[in-house]
């Protein structure tokens, strides 16, 4: 049991290290498939197409490591103000969504100790 919620701890730990939220603009297609057995599709999966093909363009990066180092990209074409509010608010539930992670990761530690 202490060794599995080691391995939980070590995990969760590795997703924590780095928040990175990325900001596409473009357009997406994909074909589901027939209603007898519908494919299931992972926007990675359908991100790594359109990548490949050119249809969609990252327009803002920001990646924030766990001891505060902060690297952000905003492309230097012209974005609309909705779009970074868009990017900058799905930072900020990036950081809620660590912060919540890191308080239950630090409550299942010192209910270890």
């Amino acid at each position: 049991m202490f060794e599995d919620t080691i391995n939980k701890l070590e995990a969760a730990l590795k997703d924590i290290k780095t928040l990175t939220v990325r900001t596409y603009t473009g357009s997406l297609s994909a074909v589901i498939g027939d209603n007898a057995a519908p494919p299931k599709l992972s926007l990675e999966e359908i991100l790594k197409d359109a990548k490949a093909k050119g249809n969609i363009k990252l327009v803002a990066q920001t990646e924030i490591e766990i001891g505060g180092d902060l690297d952000q990209f905003l492309t230097s074409d012209n974005i609309s103000d909705d779009l970074k509010k868009a990017h900058f608010e799905a930072v900020t539930a990036g950081q809620e969504s660590r912060e919540a992670l890191y308080s239950i990761v630090v409550g299942a530690v010192k209910s270890i100790v």
